[in-house]
């Protein structure tokens, strides 16, 4: 079989807009800039106080794109899971296989635009909370057990447990075997006197669909809570 560049399609307008108006609202912070000579001198607040608007304001931007990426990857992969394949790469005719690599592309890289973006809402909560950590040792489990704000805490932690999987099916894809790719490896006993065969592992394409949707509700969820208190 051989794929053409011209088999590849574009998602349609029509398609585009099906899935947009499904994607959930991600709300944003949308802290102002900050003009630091004035905050300073005129303004009479403190080099902390300007300093941490200011990157509140950069950090935002940061969620903002990532959030954009999140939109575009998730129009991308479903698009191409809407049009339709089978599983089994032996059964897929032409178009379908276009489908299928587009959507486990997609669907992979959205995996890890959704973990950046949980990795830049930490490093907006390591700022405004003032819990002190260097952009560079900011990490989730380490800033919710520094933070002393309750209703924020309850909140990462909840959208931590409910989004388990992802995190699982991101670091497979980043360190581990690939996760949407058929494992039949051999298995060794600890004590190195049995070889087994395993019968095949594999992520199916509507578990990833359903681990992405669930990612984008709870992570909906999460900034409702947030907006709340982070303003």
């Amino acid at each position: 079989m051989t794929i053409k560049p011209e088999d590849y399609r574009y998602p349609t307008r029509d398609e585009i807009n099906n899935i947009y108006d499904n994607f959930p609202k991600i709300d944003l912070f949308n802290f102002k800039p900050t003009n630091i000579m004035k905050s300073l001198w005129e303004d009479s607040q403190s080099m902390e106080d300007v300093h941490k608007l200011d990157n509140l304001y950069y950090w935002d931007q940061c969620l903002i794109n990532r959030i954009a990426k999140i939109r575009e990857t998730y129009i991308f992969a479903m698009a191409n899971y809407n049009r339709g394949f089978s599983d089994e790469y032996s059964t897929c005719k032409t178009e379908d296989i276009i489908n299928h690599i587009l959507f486990d592309y997609y669907s992979e890289v959205f995996f890890y635009f959704f973990s950046s973006t949980v990795d830049i809402i930490t490093q907006i909560v390591n700022v405004y909370f003032v819990i002190g950590f260097d952009e560079d040792k900011v990490f989730f489990r380490k800033v919710i057990n520094k933070l002393k704000d309750k209703t924020v805490k309850d909140a990462l932690n909840d959208f931590d447990m409910e989004t388990s999987n992802i995190s699982t099916i991101r670091n497979s894809f980043a360190h581990r075997f690939t996760p949407n790719l058929p494992d039949l490896r051999s298995e060794l006993s600890s004590d190195k006197k049995i070889l087994g065969f395993c019968s095949s592992k594999v992520l199916q394409s509507k578990e990833m669909v359903a681990s992405i949707d669930n990612s984008l509700n709870r992570l909906s969820a999460l900034m409702i809570n947030l907006k709340k208190i982070i303003v």
